[in-house]
């Protein structure tokens, strides 16, 4: 069933009332159910996601604050991102989402666990291995 913007908000209420999930699509919005991954993707960031770390505006404005200074040295007209610094993206991720969630253990865990990647990098660059296709580690390039 398709609800139209000129539907009044009762109707969609109504609908919403009934434990279906429902997508806006296209420049005229009108709603149909939403089924499968997108389901599962809603309840995600409208359920656990948002009650741990709290109004998704907020979190990726206050991440986005975060990879400006991380990566101001990286917006020059010759520098790269490099591998270590996707890890300390990841890590600036989670220092965000910890911001509102301190006791969110899984995010303190992540930390650790990127910081470790990042050190491994650092190991396997010193034993350099041909990497796949087109992929060029920036910080092996001279």
């Amino acid at each position: 069933m398709r609800v139209t913007p000129k539907e009044s908000k009762e109707q969609l209420e109504a609908l919403q009332a009934k434990e279906q999930s429902y997508i806006c699509v296209g420049q005229n919005p009108h709603y149909i159910p939403k089924s499968g991954i997108l389901a599962e993707a809603d309840a995600t960031i409208h359920g656990p996601r948002e009650k741990e770390y709290g109004n998704k505006r907020q979190n990726f404005v206050q991440i986005s604050m975060m990879l400006q200074g991380l990566l101001a040295p990286k917006l020059l007209p010759d520098s790269r991102i490099t591998p270590e610094d996707v890890g300390l993206i990841m890590i600036v991720v989670k220092m965000a989402r910890l911001a509102k969630s301190p006791d969110h253990r899984d995010s303190i865990l992540d930390i650790a666990g990127y910081a470790g990647c990042i050190d491994e990098l650092q190991m396997q660059r010193a034993w350099p291995t041909e990497l796949l296709g087109a992929t060029v580690d920036p910080r092996s390039v001279a």
